[in-house]
């Protein structure tokens, strides 16, 4: 059975410690870092967190150095991603760890410590993966690194590890996020942490470090919501990237990019040829014409169909709430945006206009099983889950 199926229809614990008693003397200090973040820290490490298997694949997929959603490559990484779950981790009493007591290439771990290390960070600050930075190339701005995070209380700047050695060693990886540290003059965050993730045989071990932070001052409201935007855009332009929403979202981000430009009067986005996006009402939205859409009584919402393995498909999608607020670009709605995990049961045929069977530049993808490329249709069978807006689904086709 494939390793991401496992997971999204599962919890997953990751146990969390300080990386020695000074750390956490820092990391505790409540003139230094916010009282509630302090307190959720500390019932993590008391605790473990424990994360749906939908919000672990969000991490694990979209946010990678080298091959996260904002790159042009990550449609045909997309297997490769799932593989790696598939041939070198098992999941059992949620918890994930790796099946044999050998070390693991530096790109996986490097992979692995990333998403751990964000996930334990977001939690302790409570915010979503969307507040991670995703701000797109631009010419006119510098772009920031895509550690960055921007919370109710600040910047935070986030250096993960990750190490997989048989004979486990932190040492390395610690003094790799010191030295780092020390070559700076200052961070770009209020807020700087490190993340060690350990992955041996039995589970994954988050280790929280402190190096020193910075009093540099950020307009948080424009960044964060400059970041969601971003990250919405990314994951649409999977979705339905010939949407005519795409490039009127993105004349957006770049008009919120402007400091000078006052964001607090933006109007609701418009398509070019007519009054209103339909996103609203009770009809489709046309966002989803060319790709699937679920009119589910619990939650509406579309997606697309990628290749993972003969047999076995990953979902993509939006629900269409999510979608009508990035639309009315209310900046408290997208930033209060949030709900609880549920799923949809999908059994349906599909049509070929919602199966990915080419990359962004319109080419062929290499894709083995004929039967997912040739067909005009498909029997997709599993389960979708929804949590803040994002629909992740690991489902079998026929």
């Amino acid at each position: 059975m494939n390793s991401l199926n496992n997971i999204i229809n599962s919890k997953l614990k990751i146990n969390i410690e300080f990386f020695n008693d000074a750390h956490k003397k820092l990391l505790c200090n409540k003139k230094k870092y916010p009282s509630d973040v302090v307190e959720r820290m500390k019932k993590l490490v008391s605790d473990g967190l424990v994360v749906d298997g939908h919000e672990f694949m969000e991490y694990y997929l979209f946010h990678n150095k080298r091959s996260g959603i904002e790159k042009d490559d990550f449609i045909e990484m997309i297997p490769s991603a799932s593989n790696i779950l598939r041939m070198h981790f098992e999941i059992k009493n949620n918890q994930l760890f790796k099946m044999k007591n050998v070390a693991l290439s530096k790109e996986i771990t490097e992979h692995i410590g990333e998403s751990v290390g964000m996930l334990v960070i977001a939690h302790c600050f409570n915010i979503l993966s969307a507040d991670w930075n995703f701000i797109p190339e631009s010419n006119k701005v510098k772009t920031l690194d895509c550690n960055l995070a921007v919370s109710n209380n600040g910047l935070i700047e986030l250096e993960a590890k990750g190490t997989s050695a048989v004979v486990i060693n932190l040492s390395s990886p610690s003094s790799s996020i010191t030295d780092k540290k020390k070559g700076k003059k200052s961070t770009k965050g209020n807020y700087f942490y490190g993340t060690i993730t350990t992955i041996d045989t039995s589970n994954l071990t988050c280790y929280l470090l402190d190096p020193p932070g910075s009093d540099v001052e950020f307009d948080y409201v424009r960044l964060r919501f400059l970041n969601r935007l971003s990250y919405y855009y990314e994951i649409l332009r999977v979705i339905a990237p010939t949407s005519e929403l795409i490039e009127i979202l993105m004349e957006r981000i770049e008009l919120v990019r402007d400091e000078f430009y006052d964001i607090k009067s933006l109007w609701p986005l418009k398509p070019k040829n007519r009054a209103n996006f339909n996103y609203s009402t009770d009809s489709q939205p046309t966002f989803f014409f060319q790709s699937y859409y679920n009119n589910n009584d619990k939650v509406k919402f579309g997606g697309r169909f990628f290749y993972l393995q003969k047999g076995v498909s990953l979902f993509i999608g939006v629900d269409k709430a999510l979608l009508n607020t990035i639309v009315e670009q209310s900046i408290d709605d997208l930033l209060t945006f949030s709900d609880e995990l549920s799923y949809v049961e999908v059994n349906e045929l599909v049509d070929r206009k919602a199966i990915q069977t080419t990359n962004r530049n319109h080419q062929d993808l290499n894709i083995e099983d004929k039967n997912f490329t040739n067909s005009e249709r498909l029997k997709m069978s599993g389960r979708v889950y929804i949590k803040n807006g994002l629909a992740l689904g690991v489902l079998n086709y026929s």
